[in-house]
């Protein structure tokens, strides 16, 4: 019994290898192109696939809120939070206001009779005549002393 090697030895009817050149039996070129082109066309059926059915689920959802009114012209702001752009800026407007109000006179409510006055003098009240209403006196020597003055 004599073993043959199968890589070296042509198959039956076909003629040996004889030099450079390409394999004819190793790929069908037929089949491969049918491949791609099976392979396209399930592509592009399945786009179509998906595009109608978005189409479909686009227009058959139900509303997810009351409509809105055809009258309404100005923009609505997204829900909180929202992003700042200039934290900095923003900071300082933001002390800015304040250091206003805690620096000034103004009515909080006017009919009432409630009246704002800047801190620095609400604290020098405070000192003459402690809190109103409340439970401490004023300091000691608050009426001619030096905390007094200030």
């Amino acid at each position: 019994m004599s073993e043959q090697n199968p890589i070296h030895e042509p198959a039956p009817g076909q003629a040996p290898h004889t030099g450079p050149g390409h394999e004819q039996t190793d790929a069908d070129t037929r089949k491969v192109l049918m491949f791609g082109v099976g392979l396209a066309a399930i592509i592009v059926v399945a786009c179509l696939a998906m595009w109608i059915t978005f189409a479909y689920l686009n227009a058959h959802q139900p509303p997810t809120g009351p409509p809105r009114s055809p009258l309404a012209t100005t923009r609505r702001l997204p829900p909180e939070p929202r992003l700042q752009t200039s934290e900095t800026r923003d900071l300082a407007a933001v002390r800015e206001a304040e250091d206003k109000v805690l620096a000034s006179y103004g009515w909080v409510e006017k009919d009432g009779g409630v009246a704002r006055i800047p801190i620095e003098r609400a604290m020098d009240l405070i000192l003459e005549r402690g809190i109103p209403g409340g439970v401490n006196e004023p300091p000691k020597g608050a009426k001619g002393s030096k905390a007094a003055e200030h």
